[in-house]
Formats: structure tokens, sequence, C-alpha cells
């Protein structure tokens, strides 16, 4: 099951991977003010964010038909690989002799990267360039909680702009067209996802509880749940790219190209995603 809801403005995006698209229109209510929302979502301003995709969200989507991991884990079965794959913990790329060290594998030459990880956690690993500190990377790390429920529900976004609110956002959807394969019980189900933005060292660990209270002010029954999940999106919303452009250009002097939203620091959707690299993806 996905961890986050997923939803893209272009179905075509959806069918060129393979998978079925489903259109839902999310109706959004906010409850308090937008600026008690803001303040939410910048943890106090403390983070100037590129972009809110949660609040994209509200309105007419496309999902995919049992759920965008499902789908992916078949294009992994399909894809043809053709360099080896090695697993294991990068220690360090050393640019100017064009060679990566990833345990327990040792020293693996290359003559091109194309790097996807974190741009923050690549320029850390890079060698001689000693380039970390021109990177100043903020984001705000996300507290999301996976919850199903009996009964059914429209689909439906609150975004909550009141403090006595843990939760910045909370999704509804109806579980039975997002996954239709899934047999939880009878009658009608409802997946909701609660968003609690927080800065990585000030996690609450009382969190859990207080999204729990929220679902209930919110009119959602969670005593009899029959499922519930947490996890962290560490780089749930990222902040400013101050200097990114130079760190990134830098890079591919030396054969490394960063790609994807966390590679390239912008806040891309996969529609994007699909369109910024659909040529590399045909190599």
């Amino acid at each position: 099951m996905d961890r986050l809801p997923i939803g893209v403005n272009d179905p075509g995006a959806i069918s060129a991977l393979g998978g079925t698209p489903i259109e839902l229109s999310l109706e959004g209510e906010l409850l308090g003010t937008e600026s008690d929302y803001e303040s939410k979502i910048t943890c106090g301003s403390k983070v100037r964010i590129q972009r809110d995709w949660v609040t994209e969200l509200a309105g007419r989507k496309w999902y995919v038909s049992g759920g965008w991991c499902s789908l992916f884990r078949e294009l992994i079965k399909q894809e043809k690989i053709i360099a080896g794959t090695l697993f294991g913990d990068l220690r360090f790329v050393d640019a100017k002799r064009k060679s990566i060290y990833v345990l327990p594998h040792g020293l693996v030459e290359y003559d091109e990267i194309v790097s996807s990880l974190p741009l923050e956690y690549v320029v850390g690993k890079v060698i001689p360039l000693n380039i970390r500190h021109q990177l100043k990377a903020k984001y705000v790390t996300l507290y999301i909680m996976t919850v199903i429920t009996g009964g059914g529900c429209e689909p439906r976004i609150w975004f909550l702009g009141k403090r006595r609110f843990a939760s910045s956002a909370v999704v509804s959807l109806p579980l039975k067209l997002l996954y239709p394969q899934l047999r939880l019980g009878k009658g009608d189900l409802t997946l909701t996802y609660a968003f609690v933005p927080q800065l990585i060292e000030e996690l609450n660990p009382d969190i859990r509880q207080k999204v729990l209270a929220d679902l209930k002010r919110l009119g959602l029954d969670t005593r009899n749940a029959l499922f519930v999940r947490s996890h962290f999106e560490r780089y749930g919303y990222l902040g400013q790219r101050d200097g990114v452009d130079d760190i990134i250009g830098l890079l591919v002097d030396y054969r490394v190209e960063c790609v994807g939203r966390l590679g390239t620091w912008r806040e891309l959707g996969i529609s994007e995603i699909l369109t910024e690299y659909s040529s590399l993806l045909k190599q």
C-alpha cells in the first residue's frame, strides 16, 4: 500500500507506466486560517518551502488502481538490467579518479553516474571537491499516519489551520476504488492519511496520539481501525534552492548527473519527472 497519496493531473502519465488511472475529485475544506496553516507547513517560517504539493491534491486528480507501489514493483520486474547491480553502503565518490567505494564491494570504476539520491547526501560523499559546505539544504519532515477504517467516504481533504490540530492536512479516500484487490472485511472501507510537518531535530515523541485525537475531532472513528501505520518522510517539503544549480553544474563537470526530485532538489511531480527525463528513460 502506498505510504502517501499521489495524484497527477495527466492520466497519460499513469498509462505510460502501464497503470490504470482512476479519476477522483477531492473536496477541500480549510478549518482555521490560511496564515496558521502556512505557519504549520513551514514550521513557523523556519523553512521557505518550494511548493505545498499536499494542497495540490484538492480538486480533480488521477490515481493508480492498485496503488503506485504495486505499479513500480511491476515495472522493476519487467526492466531489463544491462549493467550489474550492486547494493551496499556508499562510502565515497572519487570524482577525479572516476570511482566509487561501495561496501562490501570496494572500489567500482564508472564512466558516468546518474544519481537520484538526495543531493545533500551526495555532496557529502564526493571527494576531493569538498562542496558540502556550499549546500545549505533545508527541508520539512512529514510524519504521516495511514489508517483504514470501516464505512465508506467521499474523497475529501481537510487543511487544518487551527493550532489545536497537530496535523496540517488529512486526506480520506474510498479504499475499494483505489485498491479493488484488497479484502479487509465486509462493507466499504476508508483510507485516511494525516500529515504533520516537523523539523527533523524537533520530532515530537507524542505525535501518534495527537494525530489520533485530530482524526477523532474530524469525526473519523479510529477505535476499531483495521490498519494503522506511521512513518516519516524525511524530505517531505523541500526548501529553497539557493546555490543548488552551481553545485549540480560542478558535479556534471565530473560526470555525475543528478536527476529527479531529490537529486535536483526540486519539487517535481511524477508527470513532470517523466516529461523531463523521457530521453533518459529511453536509453
